[in-house]
């Protein structure tokens, strides 16, 4: 008889674990152990491994009773034989010689690694699920599509994959390479349902981090566009939006706090003008991995999360194109061999036509005096399999933004007038290439090497003028406030994977950035016409260093307790000065029972580069400066439970608690500094008069942000149900703001909710409704005021934050509809955004109206009620059509 070992090799006793069958053997009957192995293989399923040179077979057993029990007949061999015998995988049953245990183990046990792929494209599936037939998960495959895994000869292994058909292997022979192609369900005429779901599988991996990348590309966005960024932004302990958000707000966090990677490539921005889009175009996305709560300690820079967006290398037999038309912008897809199955390419383009759309209906809603809105981006991706064990990628992207609004008010009393006009403009942009090249070393090594080189620039400009006309003259106030930022980078990360004999795995690596900062905040009482870059002038870059080694253990242990440890050395270098922070991570994960899941993360994280906001009202100007003499790196501790309950009244509820502790947080010394927007009889203060005062106006404090999470997902018949909610405080305490009390953050949300209700009316057709609800942003209002020595009015806050902003609410309602026809796919998208026409602040600021002699508040909002369309259509070529044969 051939010797089959099992996964997990355990001297557990039977009673316990599973049933303890019996058979039927008559008193003072001599019956030989070959027999009753027959009985129990006949009566209850049950297989006996072992080596004829271990089980003395035609040995005879006499049963004392009627009934013989498996555990009893086990017990009974084991001692009589002086063998030993487990049954951690029930209903098989392996019995062994204790000295032999290892070499039992070794020489039955076979490795297996490779990619798991798409059938058809040869596409690398990331995050694909590795199980055996007891629903155990064995692995999952890494950012590249890659697993190594120590199986059992002659067991059933399960590959599955959402959206895809599950494949079932039995390893046997010697250890070697194994490549695992799948068919995508979409392609077959009957879907095959087993036991085992795996988007349950994968819900279940949550730790992950991994995202559903078909969930992704089936949710309709703001104006009829699939954007991702919104779908992140709808989870819990995320911020689930503000008028004109672009980046993340994760667990109080700010912006800068998260760390973004495109294609392994850190970036800055991921989103388009005022979160009307994102740079993640749906048919270029491949995997998209989120990180909040344990952060991996191959990840570091940033203190909140992590973001991993990785993009599709491309079809490598045969062409694909899509391309679709939206309210918002026209884009165009496609990808195909350039060498069949060896060289691949994936081009995105696209451009918006959001301007020609929303200026008009913001102008009349919105009493613009003008708007403009636009944003483009192309990428390209080229991957080659040089050898079979050796890949290369190339990436590169650009894209860019930009947005301008204009607006007047008039007063009049008798013959005095007064006018005040604001012109606002942000423009940024991303520039980035990257070379990727990965090679097996062995069946149990991975080695990856990564190389990248990017650019970023963001700059806003506001131009306010107040003018006072009566008979005999006119008086004219002007304030002027320019902030730009240029970040170049140059990165380099090397990693190494050894994958252990089952599920674990330790990676090592070293990660090594270079910046160049070219920050700068200007304050002008004189209204330029030139161009921001000539008024800022060249400046030299801040140079500065980011260095890195970390070593990282996942694995999983007999009582179903899984953990990534891992520890984390960064060091940061610039112009005489150097920062060193340890950065320990540990996130652990218990299936309690098939029903609930308890998860505990820790992460030590740092960060040196920091977001400088205006903290009182005013048109948004942030700024990104490096660590400096005077600036040192920022570090948190970050703590993070949660429970996860699965068919408890609902499908899945989730219940989660969190807690920040930072150090070494920035903020502007005083409230108006940035937009001192009274103007009055006085030409207005001036604090940024040189491009680089910023560096004296900082003030160094702690902070702290808490919160309790929960998430709720139930479907039932063709309806489906999420709610996101999250109850969080995030406050910040500088010695020498706010007479030294604690304040709420700029980016403190008491109160964020996002609920979605859809429908299926049949294959075809579905419906949608999503409410978003949050607290309105923290800010000073200048509502106190003296006058200086030289008799000037100044007008300051009563304290740190302590006005908010309206709360932040809209409802959306989104029609969809996707065919398969012939020659591929057209689907369409009707939607209505803030469908009662709420007008969210993006921004409020101050203004002194001398006519009627009082201060004026004014509220800036940039998206009324919006309806949307969007079509699209994705070609396939004819011989691709169906494939149903495997």
């Amino acid at each position: 008889m051939s010797l089959t070992i099992l996964t997990t090799i355990s001297l557990a006793p039977l009673i316990g674990q599973t049933s303890n069958p019996s058979v039927t053997i008559k008193k003072a009957t001599t019956i030989s152990v070959d027999d009753v192995f027959k009985l129990f293989a006949n009566e209850h399923q049950l297989v006996f491994s072992y080596s004829p040179d271990v089980v003395m077979v035609y040995e005879t057993f006499s049963p004392t009773r009627k009934k013989t029990d498996l555990t009893s007949f086990l017990e009974w061999l084991s001692v009589t034989q002086e063998i030993s015998y487990t049954t951690a995988s029930y209903p098989r049953i392996l019995i062994y010689r204790e000295q032999d245990d290892e070499t039992i183990f070794q020489n039955n046990r076979i490795r297996r690694y490779g990619y798991v792929q798409d059938k058809l494209s040869k596409e690398k599936l990331i995050g694909a699920i590795i199980y055996d037939e007891n629903d155990k998960i064995l692995g999952i495959t890494d950012r590249g599509g890659f697993y190594s895994l120590s199986l059992e000869k002659d067991k059933a292994i399960f590959f599955s994959y959402v959206g895809y058909e599950t494949k079932i292997i039995i390893p046997n022979g010697e250890n070697d390479r194994l490549d695992i192609f799948l068919k995508t369900k979409n392609e077959l005429e009957t879907v095959v349902v087993t036991t085992s779901s795996p988007k349950e599988i994968i819900i279940a991996e949550g730790d992950q981090g991994i995202m559903d990348i078909e969930q992704i590309q089936n949710t309709v966005g703001f104006l009829g566009e699939i954007n991702a960024m919104q779908l992140i932004r709808k989870q819990s302990g995320i911020q689930s939006g503000a008028e004109g958000q672009t980046g993340l707000y994760i667990r109080g966090g700010s912006p800068d706090q998260n760390l973004l990677l495109y294609n392994g490539i850190p970036i800055y921005e991921m989103s388009h003008v005022a979160g009307v889009s994102s740079i993640l175009q749906a048919d270029d996305l491949q995997s998209i991995e989120l990180y909040k709560n344990g952060i991996p300690a191959s990840y570091g820079g940033r203190l909140s999360s992590v973001l991993n967006i990785q993009s599709k290398n491309g079809n490598k037999t045969h062409y694909e194109a899509n391309a679709g038309l939206s309210l918002s912008a026209i884009h165009a897809h496609i990808d195909g061999p350039l060498v069949k199955d060896k060289v691949s390419y994936n081009i995105n383009a696209r451009q918006s036509t959001v301007g020609l759309y929303l200026e008009p209906l913001a102008n009349l809603s919105l009493d613009y005096d003008d708007l403009g809105v636009s944003y483009y981006d192309f990428s390209t991706h080229v991957h080659v399999d040089l050898t079979a064990n050796d890949q290369i990628s190339i990436f590169g992207y650009t894209g860019g933004d930009r947005i301008s609004f204009d607006t007047a008010i008039a007063s009049q009393n008798g013959d005095d007038q007064f006018l005040f006009t604001d012109r606002n403009n942000i423009t940024w942009n991303t520039n980035l290439v990257g070379v990727s090249y990965e090679r097996i070393l062995s069946d149990k090594i991975l080695a990856q090497l990564d190389l990248g080189s990017s650019s970023y620039a963001i700059s806003s400009r506001g131009s306010y003028t107040s003018d006072l006309i009566n008979s005999s003259q006119i008086k004219r106030s002007e304030l002027e406030i320019i902030s730009s930022t240029e970040i170049e980078d140059q990165n380099i990360s090397l990693m190494f994977d050894y994958f252990f004999q089952g599920f674990d795995k330790v990676s090592i690596g070293y990660q090594y950035q270079s910046h160049g900062y070219r920050p700068a905040l200007l304050q002008s009482s004189l209204i330029r016409d030139d161009e921001i870059r000539q008024i800022l002038g060249e400046q030299d870059p801040i140079s500065t260093k980011d260095q890195a080694i970390f070593v990282e253990y996942k694995g999983r242990s007999f009582a179903k307790l899984n953990w990534n440890i891992g520890l984390r050395k960064s060091w940061f270098s610039g112009d005489n000065v150097s920062y060193r922070n340890w950065e320990p991570r540990i996130s652990l994960k218990s299936d309690v029972t098939t029903k609930v899941t308890l998860r505990a993360s820790y992460n030590g994280t740092a960060q040196y580069v920091h977001m400088l906001t205006n903290p009182g009202s005013g048109f948004p100007a942030d700024l990104w400066v490096p660590s400096t003499d005077k600036i040192p790196a920022q570090t948190a501790s970050h703590y993070s439970f949660n429970i996860e309950l699965k068919e408890a009244l609902l499908d899945k509820i989730t219940l989660g608690y969190f807690y920040k502790d930072y150090e070494g947080l920035i903020e502007y010394t005083g409230e108006n500094d940035i937009f001192y927007s009274i103007l009055n009889e006085n030409d207005p203060i001036i604090f940024f008069e040189n491009k680089t005062d910023w560096q004296s106006r900082i003030e160094l404090g702690s902070g702290t942000a808490r919160g309790f999470e929960l998430s709720i997902d139930h479907a039932w018949q063709r309806w489906n149900f999420n709610w996101n909610m999250t109850l969080s405080s995030s406050r910040r305490i500088f010695e020498n703001l706010n007479n030294g009390e604690e304040f709420p953050y700029r980016y403190d949300r008491p109160v964020d909710h996002f609920m979605s209700l859809g429908y299926n009316i049949n294959n075809d057709w579905s419906v949608r409704a999503d409410f978003s609800y949050g607290s309105g942003a923290a800010y000073s209002l200048a509502l106190e005021q003296f006058l200086t020595p030289e008799g000037d009015t100044i007008l300051v806050s009563d304290g740190r934050n302590r006005q908010r902003l309206p709360a932040f609410h809209h409802l959306d309602v989104y029609v969809s509809y996707s065919k398969l026809r012939p020659k591929g796919t057209l689907s369409l998208q009707l939607g209505v955004y803030n469908v009662y026409n709420r007008l969210n602040p993006f921004y409020v600021y101050q203004y002194n109206d001398p006519v009627r002699e009082q201060i004026r508040l004014r509220q800036v909002s940039l998206f009324p009620l919006l309806p949307s369309i969007n079509v699209n259509w994705k070609f396939k070529p004819q011989k691709y059509r169906v494939d149903l044969n495997d």
